[in-house]
């Protein structure tokens, strides 16, 4: 884009070059010759500027805000909206107490989340697609955010209020740390989603339909796609990013939305993804200065870093000795018996599915003290 100044030499240097006779001759401040070409690259320079925004907003690299949303609508995509963060926090009491779907709770960095989930302290809760029973530690409640973004996003231990009070419920925390909060899809991020989603419109590729599942719902994080029915057939099974399964409406929505968006002799359906729940159980002996409450939190944590998946490669084999090898990481943990330790055997996660650390008992035997507690993690 030319400015003022570049437009005014470009107009003196095209008139001089014009003037073959020389009769045009004082350029200077104040000539009538030098006013009249300042006035008109004043007014070029103007339209230079209005050419070069409206180039920028009709390109994807280079288009922001609104003028980014526009383009990108006229292709059938649409920013990710802010999604809200969820966990499993633990909870006890009274045994037979029942906590109402919609209780309140909050952290100590201010965020409300709510119960998503009736459940009875002390018995077993059909909840993350199967039964557990609490033994311990507590009774899970699955709870979201009522904010969206990342100010849900919290540390481990800091869900300890009760907002809605029932009587026999005594306590709350969370065990691990809530980072599953976004915001607001951001410029960059959208542009390149935008970019490359587009190159593949007319592919019947993997990424296609994964692209469009996470089009259908922001809190897809992850999916894996198998054919059938001699190329006839789609299915896509959805991780949503809180590690819950969807809801059989919001699935229902997800493949409507894919559906319009591919062949229509192509049948299209959405289901839930499969984990392979590991739960390790762990005789230990606890470093000088430690508790097993605090040793159980951090062994958790370690053993799901390891078992991460939100980031797993889909299939493989989950080793034994890399899950000894997290345990031993842990400052807690003076060391383990690993005669005893399970799973003794490697764990072959079948192709489309995910690993997932879905509980942990954690043994002292010198003093006969227990953890255990089944979760997902």
């Amino acid at each position: 884009m030319k400015n003022e100044f570049e437009v005014k030499e470009n107009l003196i240097q095209a008139i001089t070059a014009a003037d073959t006779e020389g009769k045009l001759t004082f350029w200077g401040k104040g000539g009538v010759l030098n006013s009249i070409v300042t006035a008109f690259s004043q007014e070029i320079a103007e339209v230079y500027h209005d050419i070069f925004t409206a180039k920028r907003k009709l390109s994807y690299l280079t288009a922001t805000g609104t003028a980014l949303d526009d383009l990108a609508a006229q292709d059938g995509l649409t920013r990710k909206t802010a999604s809200a963060a969820g966990t499993t926090c633990i909870v006890t009491g009274t045994a037979g107490t029942v906590i109402p779907q919609g209780s309140r709770v909050k952290s100590s960095t201010g965020t409300t989340y709510e119960s998503i989930a009736a459940v009875t302290i002390g018995a077993d809760n059909v909840e993350l697609g199967g039964k557990s029973r609490s033994l311990g530690l507590g009774t899970k409640l699955p709870v979201v955010a009522q904010e969206t973004g990342t100010v849900g996003n919290t540390p481990r231990g800091s869900i300890t209020e009760i907002v809605d009070t029932v009587t026999g419920w005594d306590a709350v925390t969370n065990l691990l740390p809530v980072t599953n909060g976004e915001d607001i899809e951001s410029d960059e991020h959208f542009r390149y989603r935008v970019v490359h989603r587009v190159g593949k419109l007319t592919q019947s590729t993997e990424d296609f339909y994964i692209a469009l599942a996470q089009e259908a719902d922001n809190n897809v994080l992850r999916a894996y796609i198998t054919r059938g029915g001699a190329g006839r057939s789609v299915q896509i099974a959805v991780y949503n990013r809180a590690g819950v399964g969807f809801s059989p409406a919001a699935l229902s929505a997800i493949q409507s939305y894919v559906g319009e968006r591919t062949p229509d002799l192509l049948l299209i359906s959405v289901v839930n993804g499969t984990f392979v729940d590991i739960s390790p159980i762990i005789d230990v002996n606890l470093a000088s200065g430690y508790s097993l409450a605090d040793a159980y939190v951090d062994v958790a944590d370690a053993l799901s870093n390891e078992i991460a998946w939100k980031t797993w490669a889909f299939g493989g084999t989950v080793r034994t000795e890399r899950l000894i090898a997290a345990v031993n990481s842990v400052d807690a943990i003076q060391n383990i018996k690993v005669s005893t330790f399970s799973p003794r055997e490697d764990i072959t996660v079948p192709a489309g599915q995910l690993p997932r650390l879905a509980g942990l008992q954690l043994n002292t035997p010198s003093d006969s003290q227990q953890a255990t507690f089944t979760q997902a993690y």
